[in-house]
């Protein structure tokens, strides 16, 4: 069984209201990893598939 990971990193953007900030001090969530098993995986496949085409075809995020 072929096994695919995605692997990202989470950040705050500058416009963040400071509150939240403040929140993201105490408790990291992005700190934590995560991980599920999806129902409908093909259907998961194919997104991830067209993330990673979108990824290849921009130089920078949009």
């Amino acid at each position: 069984m072929a096994t695919d990971l995605v692997f990202y990193r989470a950040s705050i953007p500058l416009t963040s209201r400071q509150q939240i900030v403040n929140l993201l001090r105490k408790s990291d969530p992005f700190q934590l990893p995560y991980s599920f098993q999806p129902c409908q995986p093909i259907e998961l496949l194919a997104l991830v598939k067209q993330m990673d085409e979108q990824w290849q075809r921009t130089g920078e995020l949009e």
